[in-house]
């Protein structure tokens, strides 16, 4: 039994650990700029994990709905609800992009970021906004594909888009 939790927690631990390690490897990039940098992306960095928190709720769902279909023997559920499940993704991602795109600006601000922090963190947090409907609809897919046991094609992708 440990053997069998093992072979499908490791491979979404190291998929988690290859995405905070990105996260690293961006301040460290940025660490070399100046501090104002610093203090923008990690500002911004605040956004984005506020974002990430709403995209959990769809990876989540996704888990829940895909893991039931197989468990009550419905697997031709899941042609049904991995689409549906990704066009509302990414319709939800869309007033997220919004924001991202013209108003980053109101977030910084709002967090007392000082004028060269609000601008050099609205560049970065536009730049990561263009990506939302990918993270929310690559959320799904990604816990669909869990949901099955298989957290090895997951872990394989990480590694492809984060190296």
């Amino acid at each position: 039994m440990i053997k069998k939790i093992l072979k499908i927690a490791v491979p979404s631990a190291l998929s988690n650990l290859l995405d905070t390690l990105q996260l690293l490897v961006d301040m460290l990039m940025i660490g070399r700029l100046s501090p104002e940098a610093v203090a923008g992306v990690g500002l911004g960095g605040q956004l984005i994990i506020l974002i990430y928190s709403i995209i959990s709720v769809f990876y989540i769902g996704t888990n829940v709905l895909v893991s039931r279909a197989i468990g009550g023997g419905e697997k031709e559920k899941i042609r049904l609800i991995v689409p549906s499940l990704v066009i509302t993704s990414v319709l939800f991602s869309l007033p997220f992009l919004i924001f991202t795109m013209f108003y980053p600006e109101t977030f910084f601000r709002f967090m007392g970021g000082e004028e060269s922090v609000v601008k050099i963190g609205s560049s970065y947090v536009s730049v990561i906004g263009l990506t939302l409907p990918l993270l929310f609809a690559g959320a799904v897919l990604h816990s669909s594909v869990v949901a099955t046991g298989d957290t090895k094609t997951p872990l394989f992708i990480t590694v492809f888009t984060n190296g």
